[in-house]
């Protein structure tokens, strides 16, 4: 009986180690023991005879095997080797955490897993080397471990962008993979959306913090800063005063009238873009705003002149042509949308105003994975983008009308709808697009009382819009106060001469006035020439 073992004497083994003994005999063997410094580790009966060996789990240094093989006529043959465990530790955490982090980028998560465990076993605390495992868990699909790890991230370090990023990340996975047909399907979905886009306008709002007082000099760079935290009223709060001393500037122009879009301050926004225009020489960027501004009040032949105008003043930029296609959007014109959506995709295909784009159009095309997988391209790029979440709940809001359900199913469709406003409220909680459209989803579920509170949350918060007052036009009807729902009918109606004389409106005449005319524009802010 004799036994060969694939390893040599004083032989250093690291990471995981798969030891196989292969024993030649004439007789049956009956099993193999492996032992680990005299204690018994593991029995094999069956070949190839084998023991897994996770040396990360295991002291560092010396280690001595035993293996003993028998069979079953009372023979027996033992080999022992002295061994050492080497996982380089010496090395120090930062080389075994670039070490993950390069495994990471290409997608080798079994080894970045590996290097990452080597690291905490240096320091069991490092929060680099506990990104590392989150990260690579992540690509793994392995969820609860990547958020375990970003979790005791954050419970040390609460502000800790990436943790937060990725928590944001691990949470949308969660969403999408959810069933959403019950009750409890819908709860998991609203848990996961609210958390990451939680977790992403944290990110946000800390690099916003993070940019420090304004000043002359950094004027422009602070309103950025501002717009991309959507904190558009303090962009506008610092872009006046140099607005109202020097109408010329565009870049200031250009940003305050963006940010005051969308904020709902529209006639402040024409206001601005008027006086801009009488002084000064807009740019490409002003004139789609222009456009835009004109399309919302109704004067169609207007907005298409200013459109021209845009697109002769500069017709590559992102801007104009991102608004280019918000304005064929909002007249309907989808055809003319599709080329834009396609070079938006093929130029930047996370971006996540592409694939909001992407969306709609594979939607309004009946082509529902398509518009599925954009959105969710476009939320795991920015998972605090409400413009996306509130045109998925637009479109679950659709799909319970065209099939025309009712009863407890439709319920539970509107209901789902309302966890993708709330997780957009989470992302910015004066959302009057997500505040109107979560009215409407009370209403449909037969929660007057609600819908009529968060209704008027969205006037609140954008006195000058109409879906906000259409909305709330509707729950108060379902909380039968008709004269309330009339006033704010009329008033709509007064906003977007579209509206005047229809009458107090069903919720699905609401929802149709919120998915086609009460669109808001989903495009970049504006940037210097210098940029």
């Amino acid at each position: 009986m004799s036994m060969t073992v694939n390893l040599k004497e004083g032989q250093a083994i690291s990471g995981t180690v798969t030891i196989t003994a292969r024993v030649q005999t004439p007789h049956l063997v009956t099993n193999v023991e492996f032992y680990i410094n005299e204690s018994l580790r593991s029995t094999d009966d069956s070949t190839p005879y084998e023991l897994r060996i996770d040396t990360i789990d295991e002291s560092e240094g010396p280690i001595r095997l035993e293996i003993a093989a028998y069979d079953n006529q009372g023979n027996s043959v033992k080999q022992k080797f002295n061994l050492r465990i080497d996982n380089e530790l010496g090395k120090g955490i930062d080389f075994h955490v670039n070490r993950a982090l390069e495994a990471v980028t290409d997608a080798k998560w079994d080894t970045a897993i590996e290097a990452s465990r080597v690291a905490l076993k240096i320091d069991a605390k490092n929060n680099k080397a506990r990104m590392a495992m989150a990260r690579a868990n992540f690509g793994k699909g392995v969820l609860d471990l990547a958020q375990k790890f970003t979790e005791d991230v954050l419970s040390d370090e609460p502000g800790n962008s990436d943790a937060l990023a990725l928590n944001a990340a691990i949470n949308l996975r969660r969403a999408f993979v959810a069933g959403a047909g019950t009750d409890e399907g819908v709860a998991v979905v609203r848990g996961a959306l609210r958390a990451a886009a939680s977790a992403q306008a944290r990110v946000l709002q800390s690099r916003a913090d993070a940019f420090g007082n304004l000043t002359n000099d950094n004027l422009i760079a602070y309103a950025d800063a501002m717009i991309a935290a959507h904190r558009y009223g303090a962009a506008a709060q610092a872009l006046r005063p140099k607005f109202d001393a020097d109408q010329r500037d565009s870049d200031v122009a250009d940003r305050l009238v963006f940010s005051l879009i969308r904020m709902g301050r529209f006639t402040e926004a024409t206001r601005a873009l008027t006086l801009h225009e009488r002084f000064g020489s807009p740019s490409g960027y002003a004139f789609i705003l222009k456009a835009i501004l004109l399309q919302a009040a109704g004067q169609g032949s207007q907005s298409e002149e200013a459109e021209k105008e845009a697109i002769l003043n500069d017709p590559t930029n992102r801007g104009v042509r991102f608004g280019q296609a918000f304005l064929a959007l909002s007249r309907n014109r989808v055809q003319v949308l599709r080329p834009f959506v396609n070079d938006f995709i093929r130029t930047e295909p996370t971006n996540p105003q592409a694939n909001y784009y992407a969306a709609v159009v594979a939607f309004l095309g009946n082509n529902f994975e398509a518009s599925r997988l954009a959105f969710q391209r476009g939320m795991l790029a920015d998972p605090a983008n409400y413009d996306l979440l509130v045109e998925r709940g637009h479109q679950i809001m659709a799909s319970a009308f065209t099939q025309q359900l009712t009863g407890e199913p439709a319920r539970v469709r509107f209901d789902l709808a309302a966890a993708y406003y709330e997780a957009a409220l989470e992302a910015r909680p004066e959302s009057f697009e997500a505040l109107s459209a979560l009215s409407l989803s009370l209403t449909l579920q037969g929660k007057a009382e609600e819908a009529i509170r968060f209704g008027r949350a969205a006037v609140a918060a954008a006195p000058e819009y109409a879906g906000s007052h259409y909305a709330l036009s509707a729950a108060l009807r379902a909380g039968r106060q008709v004269e309330a729902a009339g006033q704010a009918q009329r008033r709509a109606g007064e906003l977007d001469r579209r509206l005047v004389g229809v009458g107090i409106p069903q919720p699905v005449n609401v929802w149709r006035y919120l998915y086609t005319q009460g669109r808001v524009p989903v495009m970049p802010a504006p940037r210097s020439a210098s940029n």
